[in-house]
């Protein structure tokens, strides 16, 4: 019984742990998928380019805007 319990801790761990760049992939792909819906070439190369942001860039660019923020 505490291996089944230890090892449900442990994936709950782990989902926490990487569960942001999950979601933020996921929305990526979408944004990709609606990116294809666009006619214009030049619109659809535009939407690719801002979705091919990696998890890190964006949290990165994240964290830089909130302490840009707190220096006002």
């Amino acid at each position: 019984m505490s291996k089944k319990i230890l090892a449900i801790f442990c994936l709950g761990g782990f989902m926490a742990l990487t569960g942001c760049e999950v979601v933020y992939d996921s929305q990526q792909q979408n944004a990709l998928n609606e990116c294809d819906k666009l006619l214009s070439w030049n619109d659809r190369s535009e939407c690719i380019k801002q979705s091919k942001k990696s998890y890190d860039q964006y949290e990165k660019q994240r964290k830089d805007l909130i302490e840009k923020g707190t220096e006002k």
